[in-house]
Formats: C-alpha cells, sequence, structure tokens
C-alpha cells in the first residue's frame, strides 16, 4: 500500500510540474462545498470546446497514419521488387555484352596482328626501294664514269 502511496503522490507532482490538467476538489476556505458561479461555468464550457475543436482534427489525422504507412509500406515492397527485377535484367544484359565483346575483341586482335604484318612489309618494300635505288644509282655512276 505504501508504494501506491508513493507512485499517486509522485504522478501528482509529475502533473504539477508538467502543467496538466488537476481533477479534484479545491478545498475552500469555509470548508463547505463552494458551487461554481456561472461565469466559471462558461469559462470552463468555452475552454473544453476549445480543446475538442482543436482535437478533433489532429484524431482524424492519427486515424489515417495506419493506413497511410500501410500504403507507404507496399510502395517500398513494389519498388524494392522492381530493383531486384532490374538488377537481373542488367545482370544478363552485362554478361550477353561480355558476351559478344569476346568475339569483338578476338576479331580486334586480328585485325591488329594483320596491320603489324602489313606495316612490317611495307617497310621491307621500302628497304628494298632503297637498296635498289643505291644499286641504281652506283650502276649510273658507273655508267657515267666509263662512258
Amino acid at each position: 500500500m505504501e508504494a501506491f502511496a508513493d507512485d499517486k503522490e509522485k504522478g501528482k507532482a509529475a502533473d504539477e510540474a508538467e502543467g496538466g490538467i488537476i481533477l479534484g476538489k479545491k478545498s475552500g476556505s469555509a470548508g463547505g462545498a463552494r458551487v461554481p458561479s456561472k461565469s466559471e461555468m462558461e469559462t470552463l464550457r468555452a475552454t473544453i470546446q476549445t480543446l475538442c475543436q482543436s482535437c478533433n482534427p489532429l484524431g482524424r489525422c492519427l486515424e489515417y497514419v495506419q493506413e497511410d504507412l500501410e500504403a507507404m509500406a507496399k510502395e517500398l515492397e513494389h519498388w524494392r521488387s522492381v530493383k531486384r527485377v532490374k538488377e537481373g535484367e542488367l545482370a544478363e544484359e552485362e554478361s550477353k555484352t561480355e558476351g559478344s565483346l569476346i568475339s569483338l575483341q578476338n576479331e580486334l586482335a586480328n585485325v591488329e596482328m594483320q596491320a603489324k604484318e602489313k606495316r612490317s612489309q611495307i617497310r621491307f618494300y621500302k628497304a628494298s626501294i632503297v637498296r635498289n635505288d643505291a644499286t641504281i644509282n652506283r650502276l649510273l655512276s658507273q655508267v657515267v664514269q666509263t662512258g
């Protein structure tokens, strides 16, 4: 029982510290029950009315929060599944591209080898032309000197 009383006192202290609504009777100086005046009742009624008017839109918003969360979860799952599908398609396209690139890379290597051989032949023929020019010049110079 003592623990219950301590908890109750702590709860009251917390309510007072937070400035919450305190329900209970005010003890009057005369010691008897005082009847609230008409103006106090009107003020209380207006305050409660304002509180209700402020809380109703909030309550309606909170009703839709769960629906919104469910819709967002469904949309998230949808986009995750789309992502998985697109990742699969991407992997498939990458493998196709790699497959087609292998044949193209082999063809490129062959063409480069052929070009290298042609350049080698061109250098060989140029050297042959230079040697033949030298031979022709030497023969011409011998004909000119002897003749």
